[in-house]
């Protein structure tokens, strides 16, 4: 594959897989009301499973607006 060897292709296929699976989670994060930069626990293995349960249990900061807008 225009010579690369197979440690390159699958470097190359993780780099792209991870950016794919990066960039909606940022938009995710930061339309949560956290930083961006915070989906990049979802990466660490245990972290990233405790994350997803904290981000499902939690009231998120944009919802914490919202509630003090309204009283």
């Amino acid at each position: 594959m225009f010579g690369m060897g197979s440690f390159e292709v699958i470097l190359l296929l993780g780099m792209v897989c991870i950016f794919i699976f990066i960039f909606p989670f940022w938009k995710i994060c930061k339309k949560m009301g956290y930083p961006g930069i915070t989906c990049l626990l979802l990466y660490v293995p245990i972290v990233g499973i405790i994350f997803i349960f904290y981000l499902a249990f939690t009231t998120w900061p944009i919802e914490k607006e919202l509630n003090s807008r309204k009283n």
